[in-house]
């Protein structure tokens, strides 16, 4: 049997790219590339502060809690000792976001914001992108950092970010 190669356009029809965005950040940040992240931000001072934003592209019937679910088990996994300090749903916009603060007991005690939503879909496709946001930083700090974490997850546009893309 012989077939008839085609070429395809990745991102392009059949294969939809990962939704960009804009987002707000406080003075003194900047921005980088990071090792399995959409993008990685952090204050300038290089101290062990950062966020993170990845994204990961479930299918269509998958919801928030299971996300939210999914998510906290591979944590507590890679860390048996996470306690989770506060967790709810809430909206920014129209944008349903899932917000979990926890901490992280090792040596040097780690204080984190996480941020699960979905990025904008066409209702044609059978898949959709759930962003994730977290934001480290020394547990001591967390009144200061918490804060700034959550302003960036509220900021986050991607109507911006269609505009940006031309």
């Amino acid at each position: 049997m012989t077939m008839i190669a085609r070429e395809i356009q990745v991102p392009g029809a059949e294969v939809t790219a990962t939704p960009g965005f804009a987002c707000t950040l406080p003075g003194g940040w900047g921005v980088q590339e990071a090792p399995g992240a959409v993008a990685a931000f952090s204050p300038a001072d290089g101290s062990a502060v950062s966020v993170l934003v990845s994204a990961t592209r479930v299918d269509r019937d998958v919801d928030l809690r299971d996300v939210a679910v999914r998510s906290f088990a591979r944590q507590r996994r890679a860390h048996p000792d996470l306690t989770i300090d506060s967790q709810r749903v809430g909206r920014f916009g129209d944008r349903v976001v899932y917000v979990r603060g926890v901490t992280v007991s090792d040596v040097d005690p780690v204080a984190q914001v996480h941020g699960l939503f979905f990025g904008p879909t066409d209702d044609r496709r059978p898949t959709a992108d759930v962003f994730s946001l977290v934001g480290s930083c020394p547990a001591a700090e967390i009144a200061d950092y918490g804060p700034m974490f959550v302003d960036i997850l509220a900021s986050i546009d991607f109507d911006a970010g269609a505009e940006e893309r031309g």
